[in-house]
């Protein structure tokens, strides 16, 4: 099945115990791209940990693949 984050409505980052720390480099910014489309979420920062933010394993599974296409 295939999804299409292109037309997704975004929601705010959640209140996270880590501080948001934005991408430095265009590594993280790729990564940080990737898990916003797949979570649906703006403002993830690089510190921000993927299952508190809602992920799970399979779209762990789905991310790897994406970031090695990347």
């Amino acid at each position: 099945m295939y999804v299409s984050f292109d037309s997704m409505t975004f929601h705010p980052r959640p209140n996270l115990e880590t501080p948001y720390v934005a991408p430095q480099n265009e590594i993280e910014l790729t990564i940080v791209d990737l898990w916003q489309k797949a979570l649906g979420i703006e403002g993830i920062g690089v510190n921000d940990d993927f299952f508190a933010l809602g992920g799970h394993s399979l779209l762990a599974t789905h991310l790897s693949a994406q970031m090695r296409k990347a």
